[in-house]
């Protein structure tokens, strides 16, 4: 398969009052075309502000975004003019976001909205993208398309907003789709349909898949690579079969023990000790350490560095470390 995005060191920071903070520090991603990627991590942990700066969608200043390389078939993202960028997503790239509800106008019909991004990167007329607006509703599966382009976001439950930004998404048939938490607030049921669409629609239109949660029982079930965000670094990655069959990473080990149990009713739920860092202050060395059970002195002192265990499974840990 032909490499499709490749990201190297990537670096985005925020300015403030209190000085620079750092969401994204030096991750390395690599997508071929056709591929799936999960990124998993707390929320905080720079798996929305990863993807924000693919799309090039932060806003400089405050934020700056810098990396050896940011590629998409080739073509330099970070050096590319906005707006050709403008024309690059939707077309090329394309992002579900977190919560329909604030991605969507509301003083616009679901209509205006989808055909819109239809327009804007083909040359259709009005009417001609009104229907495919309307083909393109149905085939996430809301039912009377043609009555939903008249309607507004209020006027939808979640889960149809979530099929109308999937749609939107979708309508120009991109070549990688970013979904970021595309299940959040959406109850058990609508979630397994929404996962189920988009894997559908990801075969049927043979796109790559970057698909961003803090839950490793949807990844499990959704993507061929995984990347396990902690502090805006990528502390553990490995095909999803190696990564389940042989966790390493005490965060790994700490999220998939978080996981609710059916035959565990009666026992507490396991949570990781401790919350994420302040950016602003962040642990000396590993920044993993005062939250591990299995931290050493060595992690106090100094940032391990990625050791490859197997081929594909690479891990940032000193205690795997001295275990090769």
């Amino acid at each position: 398969m032909a490499e499709l995005l490749k990201v190297e060191g990537l670096r985005t920071s925020f300015q403030t009052e209190d000085g620079p903070v750092h969401a994204v520090n030096g991750i390395d991603l690599c997508l071929n075309e056709g591929e799936t990627l999960g990124l998993v991590g707390e929320s905080g942990c720079g798996k929305s502000v990863t993807a924000l700066s693919i799309m090039r969608l932060i806003a400089e200043p405050p934020g700056k975004v810098e990396a050896r390389e940011l590629s998409l078939s080739g073509k330099d993202l970070l050096g590319m003019p906005k707006r050709e960028m403008r024309f690059i997503r939707g077309r090329e790239v394309s992002m579900i976001f977190q919560e329909p509800m604030t991605s969507l106008d509301p003083v616009f019909s679901v209509g205006a909205q989808v055909t819109e991004t239809i327009r804007l990167h083909q040359n259709v007329g009005k009417k001609e993208a009104e229907e495919l607006a309307a083909e393109m509703l149905a085939k996430v599966g809301i039912p009377s398309p043609e009555k939903c382009l008249t309607d507004y976001p209020h006027q939808l439950s979640g889960g149809m907003r979530q099929r109308v930004m999937i749609a939107m998404a979708l309508s120009c048939q991109p070549r990688l789709l970013i979904a970021d938490e595309p299940t959040t607030a959406l109850d058990v049921t609508i979630q397994a349909q929404i996962l189920e669409l988009i894997d559908e629609l990801r075969e049927e239109l043979n796109m790559a898949l970057i698909m961003i949660t803090h839950d490793l029982g949807v990844i499990a079930n959704t993507v061929d690579q995984v990347a396990v965000m902690y502090c805006g670094k990528i502390v553990e990655q490995a095909d999803v079969y190696t990564l389940f069959e042989n966790l390493m990473h005490p965060y790994t080990k700490g999220l998939m023990a978080s996981l609710p149990k059916l035959h565990t009713e009666t026992e507490r739920l396991f949570t990781i000790p401790g919350t994420i860092p302040d950016p602003l202050h962040m642990p000396f060395g590993c920044n993993f350490h005062p939250r591990c059970p299995d931290a050493l002195e060595i992690c106090l002192q100094r940032e391990p560095r990625p050791v490859e265990i197997s081929p594909g499974h690479v891990v940032s840990c000193w205690k795997v470390s001295d275990m090769l």
